[in-house]
């Protein structure tokens, strides 16, 4: 669980007590005999890192789409975690932007556009030499088994069914490298506050409050309590959005999304879990 304490100096400063991540860390209830809570997924990843700091350019994605509705909110989901995107509506003017050489991480592509059907789609794809394979991600509807192999079989390394959720789209970036800044930058399209003067007090008022928040959600996590977690969840994802704690904001709506599933044992809870205590410990430490 977690603790935490104030000292003298830096308003809102805390430090955390650093748990430790076992079986024991979050029992399940007594005579339960599904626990909650038993290892953090194992360390490392398969593709390589795209490091975010705030201090540098973050990672530039390319969405390929021709639904109006889909673009705008891909774009708005993209913004909100502080990622550059450029979009297009066709596969044409994609391939002429990236052959103008900007800079580009990562691709979301959808397979139905009006210029060119998936295999065309996706022999453009593997001719992209700056876009690493793992990084290329297609978009369809009605994702199914089968069609979902038939893309693996194209060349893509990450599949994505519409319509796309948040923490869809946030995990398939995870796995494209992408990494989100602990705090994102201001800018006229930021969710955040536009007054660069709140951000001090806001962000120490959500240091203050975040150990409780995350105490009072294992609780309710442990006792199958999914109603008092969700909404638990949505107070902290405003307040996260409102102060730009982009990496934290992601987390819990991963780990909200997760907690959508009623299966039990819910086997996306606990790499959702991991991830939002270890977001939220990255923010209590931090002393920016």
């Amino acid at each position: 669980m977690w603790r935490s304490q104030n000292h003298s100096g830096a308003m809102g400063q805390q430090l955390v007590e650093r748990w430790t991540f076992a079986s024991a860390s979050l029992k399940s209830v007594e005579n339960d005999r599904d626990p909650v809570f038993l290892t953090p997924p194992a360390s490392g990843s398969l593709h390589m890192p795209l490091q975010i700091a705030q201090d540098s350019v973050p990672a530039r994605i390319l969405v390929v789409e021709d639904d109006p509705v889909t673009q705008s909110y891909l774009l708005q989901c993209l913004t909100r975690w502080g990622l550059p995107a450029h979009s297009t509506s066709d596969l044409t003017d994609g391939l002429t932007w990236l052959a103008a050489g900007n800079p580009c991480n990562a691709i979301l592509i959808d397979q139905h556009l009006p210029d060119a059907n998936c295999e065309a789609i996706a022999l453009a794809m593997r001719q992209q030499n700056n876009v690493p394979r793992q990084h290329i991600v297609a978009m369809t509807a009605g994702l199914d088994v089968r069609v979902q192999q038939a893309l693996f079989d194209l060349g893509y390394a990450a599949v994505v069914g519409k319509p796309i959720s948040t923490a869809a789209l946030s995990r398939c970036l995870r796995d494209c490298g992408v990494h989100w800044p602990l705090w994102g930058t201001r800018n006229k399209q930021s969710a955040g506050a536009q007054d660069a003067s709140l951000y001090a007090p806001l962000r120490d008022l959500l240091k203050r409050d975040l150990p409780k928040q995350i105490n009072t959600l294992c609780a309710s996590i442990q006792a199958h309590d999914t109603r008092t977690a969700r909404a638990l969840l949505h107070t902290m994802s405003g307040a996260a959005s409102l102060c730009m704690a982009t990496a934290l904001d992601v987390a819990i709506c991963e780990l909200s999304a997760a907690l959508q599933e009623d299966i039990q044992p819910n086997p996306q809870l606990p790499a959702a879990l991991t991830l939002l205590l270890t977001e939220a410990e990255k923010l209590l430490l931090d002393t920016t």
